[in-house]
């Protein structure tokens, strides 16, 4: 592993410790990087914050900087050469704005990435992943609601794009819809009854950009910036090919 490598790596994971964690996923390259028949195990990482909107109760707002924690051992088979499928299961929370600090609760995901055209160069394709994730803990402040509070909530991540041998390194990147759903329900002992909010965000367009590098034969370490109107995410992938 070179020096540019090492520095890259090395400041990732110190922005991993500093943070919280995002709402978006770790997505890597848009194209299928498996054989028929091969297996890649790994661990993906993911942090960033984005804004929700909820509503119910006759009520409807926003949680501002709303983060989830994600820490995901990943699984995925080649079912053609130019097709995979993925799993994913581990570990994640959430933070809102407003005094919610989740603890972390089992989370997990499945998609799947297909290559649609190129060559050893360059290549073309989309991938399309959902994660599901819960989180509880008490509530300060929720438009005056206090207690205890709970978040479920589930992503769909859509994206096209490609990736470009750089030689020592692959670039890879494209553009994505994100759509948040969940609920959040808090049980505020005040008024002796639990308030339920749908958490709701429509299909919003973003883009990511991202490099992949060769630790050592079949070991691969992505690292990938997502952006959107309403939300911002940092991911790393790290993982073996056999």
């Amino acid at each position: 592993m070179n020096k540019n490598v090492s520095l890259l790596l090395a400041a990732s994971v110190m922005l991993f410790l500093q943070g919280s964690a995002a709402a978006l996923d770790y997505m890597g390259p848009p194209v299928a990087g498996l054989k028929k028949g091969q297996f890649r195990t790994g661990f993906d990482l993911s942090m960033g914050e984005m804004d929700v909107e909820f509503k119910g109760e006759g009520a409807k707002d926003t949680l501002n900087d709303f983060e989830s924690r994600r820490y995901l051992w990943s699984l995925g088979y080649g079912l053609r050469d130019n097709w995979e499928a993925f799993v994913r299961l581990g570990a994640g929370g959430a933070e809102t704005e407003g005094g919610f600090d989740g603890d972390t609760r089992f989370a997990y995901g499945l998609g799947t990435k297909v290559t649609l055209a190129g060559d050893n160069t360059l290549n073309w394709g989309a991938l399309l992943q959902v994660g599901w994730g819960k989180s509880e803990n008490s509530y300060d402040d929720l438009l005056g609601l206090s207690g205890d509070g709970e978040i479920d909530w589930y992503e769909i991540q859509a994206a096209a794009g490609g990736t470009y041998d750089m030689e020592d390194w692959r670039l890879y990147g494209g553009l994505f819809l994100h759509y948040v759903g969940g609920d959040l329900d808090v049980e505020d002992p005040f008024f002796g009854r639990t308030f339920s909010f749908d958490l709701t965000q429509e299909s919003v367009p973003g883009g990511y950009v991202g490099a992949r590098f060769d630790l050592r034969k079949n070991v691969t370490l992505d690292t990938e910036f997502q952006v959107t109107s309403d939300a911002w995410a940092l991911g790393l992938g790290l993982a073996y090919k056999f």
